[in-house]
């Protein structure tokens, strides 16, 4: 569901491929699982058989028979006692099954599903649980929330530009024109460090900004604006002339008066058009 706040359309996308297509997903993308995972041995750690078999970095599957996933943790110095109960601090590492008071939070990121964040707090980046209610999602460039995290690890989207717009998207009145330019329409800073916007021709000023959607057409503002900041390169047409102090005075004004002349002024004839008596 595209329009879903809470299960967003990445996400639920990122979730599919998980499901239906997991060996060709990165770790990031998708935590290793632990048992059953296509990816182990590969883009995921092996599952061990012994300890520290096959690799030292092996993990323990939760469905071995023939090396049970308690055993197998305690030989790792993963906790084995229960999420609500108190371990010496740092005495054991936490995991999604056991995660007690005092546990040491692992370093494989990937590890961190189902370890909750009053346990492991949540990561900048690479963080499985970010999106999945335990942790925030990372910010997509155009799609920002106000509470979504800035990946420090993300190439595409760099957590500096990101910083700089959620504050111009969540908290512009308090930031400078330098760090978010004032916006044509909407801009809560308008009037203060931001131009006031135009409101009727009768109001224009050099200063003001035209607005988009304004009951003042932003078409018709600027065009109303050129009369007043560049009047002598308008036509009469978009600036009829002034009485006085016009600039186009000598080479558009009076030229048209000449050539369309007021129809009320009497006719004087040429003399020499007239015909000999």
């Amino acid at each position: 569901d595209s329009n879903s706040t809470s299960y967003s359309s990445t996400v639920c996308e990122i979730d599919k491929k998980c499901k239906f297509d997991l060996i060709n997903q990165s770790k990031s993308d998708c935590p290793c699982l632990n048992t059953s995972d296509p990816r182990a041995g590969g883009k995921c750690p092996a599952y061990c058989t012994s300890k520290d078999q096959p690799t030292t970095d092996c993990i323990c599957d939760s469905n071995s028979t023939s090396y049970p996933q308690s055993t197998c943790q305690s030989e790792k110095g993963h906790c084995s006692t229960s999420s609500n109960s108190t371990v010496p601090k740092d005495s054991c590492e936490c995991t999604g099954t056991n995660s007690p008071s005092g546990c040491k939070c692992p370093t494989d990121p990937t590890l961190l599903v189902g370890i909750s964040k009053s346990r492991c707090q949540c990561r900048s980046t690479a963080d499985p649980r970010a999106g999945r209610d335990e942790c925030p999602a990372y910010c997509i460039r155009g799609s920002l929330t106000p509470d979504c995290t800035c990946d420090t690890g993300s190439q595409y989207y760099p957590s500096t530009t990101c910083l700089k717009d959620k504050l111009c998207n969540f908290e512009l009145i308090s930031q400078s024109k330098a760090d978010c330019p004032c916006l044509m329409k909407g801009d809560p800073r308008a009037g203060g460090i931001c131009p006031s916007y135009c409101t009727s021709k009768a109001e224009l000023t050099i200063e003001c900004m035209c607005e988009l959607g304004s009951s003042y057409p932003q078409a018709t503002c600027e065009r109303d604006k050129l009369c007043i900041v560049d009047l002598i390169h308008q036509s009469i047409s978009n600036c009829p002339c002034l009485a006085i102090n016009d600039p186009r005075d000598e080479s558009i004004c009076n030229q048209t008066e000449q050539l369309y002349p007021d129809p009320t002024d009497p006719i004087i004839p040429d003399p020499t058009e007239q015909d000999p008596e």
